[in-house]
């Protein structure tokens, strides 16, 4: 009897793709396209011809799905690498420091600096209350925040902030290197002289969350050794005391604006509605709720620079983890910066709700909101966002400009030499 002949059915005919998750480059997606009406059948024909090529769309989907579940399990690390190895990089988690994070401090004024003063409670004294380093750098967390949301504002003022910050250290340290260089030169002819420090410093803990805020330790800790550096000259008579009475003060007045400056900043950006600011606010088309959170901060800050309107100028740290496309910073480069109110709104009812907004911010938005205070130019020498002449907020009128006029006094004297000793209120 003969033998009956075994005969290889022909491979099935699919779809590849080199993106395939299999070896043979079997498209998954192109397949189920092609079979979607068998897919979506209650009881598919089995005499269609396409029947088989479903019959091995399912297996593959069956053998996806096992890869998808194996994947997941390894945590997306490679084959030989058993489940708890994978899954080992989960439980790393965040970051965090071996020790607290500390900073040590040896002077009154750089110690009332980092706690800052609250306003006195008791009715009728007039201590005035200080902002201090650690309220400041909790407000510079929320600004670092909300870069985060693709406000052009909010990367302006960390951008301004990391400046004068790294501006101010850097002044403070050549001034401690230069005091430094008359010790050493006094040790070189035998006198040994060493930089006064506190019998008890205070060691503190940080307790910040942010890049900026740390920033600011640094700065306050450079000059709580410009302290250090000023008292050791004092005492071994190389600067008199009315030197060094004006050393501190216009150093005081320098660190206690860099604090009120970032209030400002942190108490207009972070106000109701405009903390809602974005760049697709400057969009054509922008709803009228969205030209007036524009209009409000023009008119306490001025027009935003174009470098940072456009990213070309972004902040040091900042929360926003897309980068622009060259068509979105094709779009922003040709945007107008001074945005108008839609026709049906009129320019009179913008104004009028610009005011209401900015309430509390002690602008000058009384006349058209498309007006700022102060306008300024978007060209790399602007000026800086705030004037030592703007109103700070939270404080009353009369009290912010003597205190301006105060920190100007103080420092015109220590430039021209012309007088002893600081203002007095």
């Amino acid at each position: 009897m003969p033998t009956p002949e075994t005969r290889k059915l022909p491979p099935l005919p699919f779809l590849t793709t080199r993106n395939s998750p299999f070896p043979d480059g079997y498209d998954i997606e192109a397949e189920g396209r092609v079979l979607k009406d068998l897919i979506e059948a209650d009881d598919p024909d089995a005499t269609d011809p396409r029947y088989l090529r479903l019959v091995e769309y399912y297996e593959r989907q069956s053998q996806l799905d096992q890869k998808k579940v194996e994947y997941q399990d390894r945590n997306a690390a490679e084959p030989l690498v058993s489940s708890a190895e994978g899954k080992g990089t989960a439980k790393l988690g965040a970051f965090v420091s071996s020790e607290p994070n500390t900073v040590t401090i040896h002077t009154k004024e750089a110690y009332r600096l980092f706690t800052g003063r609250a306003k006195d409670p008791v009715p009728g004294r007039s201590i005035p209350p200080i902002l201090g380093a650690r309220t400041a750098g909790s407000m510079l967390r929320s600004l670092w925040l909300l870069s985060g949301n693709d406000n052009p504002y909010a990367d302006w003022a960390l951008i301004d902030i990391h400046g004068r910050i790294t501006d101010q250290i850097e002044k403070l340290r050549a001034v401690n290197t230069d005091m430094e260089q008359q010790t050493k030169a006094l040790r070189q002819r035998g006198i040994n002289v060493s930089v006064v420090s506190a019998r008890e410093p205070q060691t503190v803990p940080l307790g910040f969350a942010s890049p900026y805020a740390f920033l600011l330790v640094e700065m306050l800790a450079e000059f709580d050794y410009f302290i250090r550096c000023v008292r050791t000259l004092e005492g071994i008579s190389r600067i008199g005391s009315d030197e060094a009475k004006k050393k501190v003060a216009v150093e005081v007045t320098a660190l206690r604006g860099m604090f009120e400056l970032i209030q400002k900043y942190e108490r207009v950006l972070t106000r109701e509605k405009l903390n809602e600011l974005v760049r697709a606010d400057w969009l054509p088309g922008a709803t009228a709720a969205q030209v007036q959170r524009v209009q409000a901060m023009i008119a306490v800050f001025g027009l935003v620079p174009r470098e940072v309107f456009t990213g070309e100028i972004s902040p040091r740290h900042t929360r926003r983890d897309m980068r622009m496309s060259a068509e979105t910073l094709q779009v922003l480069s040709h945007l107008e910066l001074n945005p108008k109110m839609p026709k049906k709104q009129g320019a009179t009812g913008a104004a009028g709700t610009a005011e209401v907004v900015v309430a509390g911010t002690e602008s000058e938005a009384t006349g058209e909101a498309t007006a700022p205070i102060k306008a300024r130019t978007a060209d790399a020498d602007a000026e800086a966002l705030i004037s030592s002449k703007d109103v700070l907020p939270g404080l009353p009128n009369r009290k912010a400009r003597r205190e301006t006029k105060k920190a100007d006094a103080i420092a015109e004297a220590v430039a021209s030499q012309a007088i002893s000793a600081p203002a007095s209120e």
